[in-house]
């Protein structure tokens, strides 16, 4: 047997709520009730019996690893099999008491007693111990009102849900590093009944970062016709110098709100322009989408991007062509990183951003599908400067969507039915005296489209012992009109090295198989030569292999 000791009012002014068991709840929650968690003045601590009624079903549910019991006379416990749950401690006698001042780790082979403040500090706050319902009709806000100000006092998360909707039907306001969870998007959801934001986060005075949000659905409910234009998930504001950064937003679901995140923290002054203090966030599987109203806005920025934002994973579901993933309003827009996501619905826009816009460089979009509902990928404002290094590559186009924008510079913009094939092969040989003939790549035209053909550009670059080093290069044309492949060299090879030993390349047909071999050969007079070899073609219906 084991000893548990613990101090009572240690454990009143540190101990959370569990989010079930609900006269256990209430017990404990009377238990636990001061200035922190209401409005009393003083803090109320219950007799020793009902602290411990309230201890023995909050916490003998949960098993030894987690929980306190219910302790007998002289703080002795042992433990007991249930086939339900497992082990769990349960009380020698019958006299409940609540004496001593910590509580021995339940662990097994575990030395050294773990504190109440050690064991409550991972424990979250429920809303449920502060009034809130969550029975789909009661308005719970002024209770997360509460229960987000006890966290973040206490440094403890914030629970989100319960066995109902959480019905909001006003702000709540949060402000510092916290976290906020849920069980899951299907099983916490909280109701927006108002034409607001459910969340308000502050950065004012001091850094936000590090903080996490996870694990729970924000669906907007409004009255037939009623204004919902400034529905939001969450809202981030504050001053121009403290940072909202380095913060994770995961696992969230967001259904008939006109925009998820609308970013109205004050900007600061670069030399590129006016720049968020948001930046540096990651966004990974959020879902975004209309239900009994228009999803108009993912993320909906004011002033700059989010420098060192990333989005992964992230899944829209538009219903009209007003709508748009990313909104950039105005100041510096750039180095975003968009990856994995699933974007569509009615004429939507992955990325809008408007003339009031500065900097404009290094969006990424890759390994996205993009459905054939949306209208365009990006609506460009073509105000200046110039949109640079845009990479939009990797991914799958509908056939609805138009690859449409101003011009850009040094970017990679792959549209749909882009073409490309790269391979690329090294060879070394340390024998010299002889010509070497080395098989680099095959050209194989589709045989079920005899009218096709391909653009094949070759480098060989490398050294040839004893004649020296460079790169030659050749283009060809590779076609069939129904019979074996035709070559035609475009241009002339090129070379860096006119020494008649150097590469040359050159490409041979296999009769009767829609094939093309390419070839390098080379004569060196000493030892140690190398080659690095690429191909790249574009066009048509082939495939490129290494020989």
């Amino acid at each position: 047997m084991r000893t548990l000791r613990l101090f009572t009012a240690t454990l009143i002014a540190v101990f959370g709520t569990p989010r079930a068991h609900a006269d256990n709840l209430s017990a404990l929650g009377q238990a636990m009730r001061g200035t922190a968690l209401g409005d009393r003045s003083e803090a109320q601590i219950a007799p020793p019996y009902q602290q411990s009624h309230a201890l023995s079903g909050f916490l003998s549910e949960r098993g030894a690893q987690r929980s306190l019991v219910n302790l007998g006379s002289g703080g002795e416990s042992r433990r007991v099999h249930r086939p339900d749950r497992g082990e769990s401690v349960v009380p020698t006698a019958s006299q409940p008491t609540l004496a001593l001042s910590e509580v021995e780790d339940l662990a097994p082979g575990a030395d050294k007693p773990m504190s109440l403040t050690t064991i409550s500090a991972h424990l979250p706050v429920y809303p449920q111990n502060f009034g809130a319902k969550c029975d789909g009709s009661n308005d719970d806000a002024a209770a997360y009102r509460a229960a987000a100000r006890f966290a973040m006092a206490s440094g403890r998360p914030l629970h989100v849900g319960g066995a109902n909707l959480c019905v909001i039907g006003s702000s709540i306001h949060v402000a510092g590093s916290m976290t906020i969870e849920g069980d899951g998007e299907g099983k916490s959801i909280l109701v927006g009944t108002f034409n607001g934001p459910i969340f308000v986060w502050t950065a004012t005075g001091s850094e936000v970062a590090r903080s996490s949000v996870s694990d729970f659905t924000i669906r907007g409910q409004f009255p037939p016709n009623a204004e919902y234009t400034r529905s939001r998930g969450f809202v981030i504001q504050g001053d121009n110098t403290s940072f909202f950064q380095y913060n994770r937003f995961t696992r969230l679901t967001f259904e008939s709100l006109y925009a998820a995140f609308d970013v109205q923290k004050a900007s600061f002054t670069t030399s590129f322009g006016q720049e968020s203090t948001v930046a540096w966030l990651n966004f990974n599987d959020i879902t975004i989408r209309s239900g009994s109203r228009h999803a108009i806005y993912g993320w909906l920025w004011n002033y700059g991007s989010g420098t060192g934002t990333t989005y992964s994973n992230i899944k829209t579901a538009f219903t009209t062509p007003d709508a748009a993933a990313f909104y950039y309003k105005a100041g510096v827009v750039g180095d975003i990183v968009i990856n994995g996501g699933h974007f569509g619905g009615n004429g939507s826009t992955l990325i809008k951003v408007d003339g009031a816009t500065n900097y404009r460089n290094n969006i990424l979009v890759a390994g996205s599908q993009l459905d054939a509902g949306m209208s365009v990928p990006f609506k460009f404002q073509p105000n200046s400067p110039t949109y640079q290094r845009i990479s939009f590559t990797g991914n799958n186009l509908g056939g609805g969507v138009v690859l449409s924008m101003p011009p850009v510079a040094d970017s990679l913009i792959d549209d749909q039915l882009a073409d490309q094939r790269r391979a690329g092969k090294n060879f070394s040989t340390g024998d010299a005296g002889r010509r070497h003939n080395v098989p680099l790549f095959s050209v194989i035209l589709d045989s079920l489209s005899p009218f096709t053909g391909t653009e094949c550009t070759v480098v060989v670059a490398g050294l040839v012992g004893g004649i020296g080093g460079g790169a030659a290069r050749a283009t060809y044309l590779i076609g069939r009109n129904g019979t074996d492949p035709v070559v035609t060299l475009i241009g002339s090879p090129v070379a860096t090295n006119g020494a008649p030993q150097f590469f040359s390349i050159t490409p041979i047909v296999v009769a009767g198989t829609g094939q093309v071999n390419i070839v390098t050969s080379f004569t060196p007079t000493a030892a140690n030569s190398n080659l690095d070899a690429q191909i790249r073609c574009m066009g048509g219906t082939y495939a490129v292999g290494r020989l």
